[in-house]
């Protein structure tokens, strides 16, 4: 039993969760805790090709500006609001924090 509670804990868990779980619970967790490792070392896997190949294409003088490369993110403010929408949600938005009418 104190083997698991120690590979329980390893795996980032609360120790005192430990003693609520059903074997079957307990596979699930462990399972869980493998896939997130997994993913974890394809993602930095993949962050360490990424910044040794941009790297290396700085290097080379032959890497595209980001933009060019990434794109720049389209932030466009869209129309203004008129008056009569912008009361319309600030009385949504009171009815909704429970603010009542008063007469």
């Amino acid at each position: 039993m104190l083997t698991l509670l120690s590979e329980y804990v390893a795996a980032g868990f609360c120790p005192d969760r430990f003693w609520t779980l059903t074997p079957r619970l307990f596979v699930i967790h462990m399972r869980a805790a493998r896939q997130r490792v997994s993913l974890e070392i394809e993602m930095r896997n993949r962050q360490s090709w990424n910044t040794a190949a941009l790297t290396g294409g700085a290097m080379a003088g032959k890497l595209k500006p980001y933009e060019q490369v990434f794109g720049r993110p389209s932030l466009s403010a869209g129309k203004p609001q008129s008056p009569d929408v912008m009361q319309a949600m600030c009385n949504a938005l009171a009815k909704a924090w429970g603010a009542t009418e008063e007469a």
